[in-house]
């Protein structure tokens, strides 16, 4: 029996998204390392044209989380329901019937690298605001337990000094600052009670480089799986 093509595959994910679409061309998204991604373009009913992803993890993201594509979908539904510039999920498949791994159909944005604006002050003031934005979603009535808790985890970064440090980021001297920190901190007579700050959706991956700039509009983000 022959396997399905890419193309194969496609088409059925656009026969499930728009039953009366047609699908026009794929094409590979590279440079990604946590997922693999294919794009492609559907001829709709009413004679537009729609571009969309499909996104499957890759096999180290899905042995940390093997939920990976599902938690992804669901934080796109809430960010977009809270208004932020993310992209469109369209479709989440886990039957394993095309795909033997997790998969899911998001919008596709249109970007270009820009690595000199002509309004670097617009540029950065856009790019900070929208995470603003981010940041400041209340997160009181949004069911994120989904989500992997980011505090546990930096915890556990700072408490496991590995071998070998990141001498690109200077990481020796950040953690000697931290260990002088917490040793101030404990020999302190009127050691100050620790603060939390309250939850939020953490954007780790929010960067220029991951930042996407229309013409007049904000920037479009990809929040991480994590809070």
């Amino acid at each position: 029996m022959t396997a399905p093509t890419e193309d194969n595959i496609v088409e059925q994910l656009v026969f499930r998204i728009i039953p009366n679409g047609r699908l026009l061309r794929t094409w590979q998204l590279n440079g990604g390392i946590s997922a693999r991604m294919t794009a492609f373009e559907v001829a709709l009913p009413d004679g537009l044209t729609k571009k969309m992803i499909l996104r499957r993890p890759g096999a180290a993201t899905l042995a940390r989380n093997p939920r990976a594509a599902a938690d992804e979908f669901t934080l796109l539904r809430i960010t977009q329901t809270a208004g932020l510039a993310t992209q469109t999920p369209y479709h989440l498949d886990q039957s394993g019937t095309l795909l033997a791994t997790p998969c899911l159909v998001l919008e596709y944005v249109e970007g270009r690298p820009e690595f000199a604006p002509a309004d670097l002050n617009s540029f950065i003031l856009q790019f900070a605001t929208h995470l603003a934005a981010i940041h400041q979603v209340d997160c009181s009535n949004l069911d994120l337990a989904f989500l992997r808790k980011q505090a546990d985890a930096c915890a556990r970064t700072v408490r496991e000094r590995p071998a070998d440090v990141d001498t690109t980021l200077d990481e020796g001297r950040i953690r000697a600052m931290l260990a002088a920190l917490a040793s101030a901190r404990r020999a302190s007579p009127r050691r100050p009670s620790r603060r939390q700050n309250r939850r939020s959706i953490a954007t780790s991956a929010h960067w220029l480089g991951m930042a996407l700039y229309g013409a007049t509009s904000a920037p479009a983000a990809m929040p991480s799986a994590s809070s």
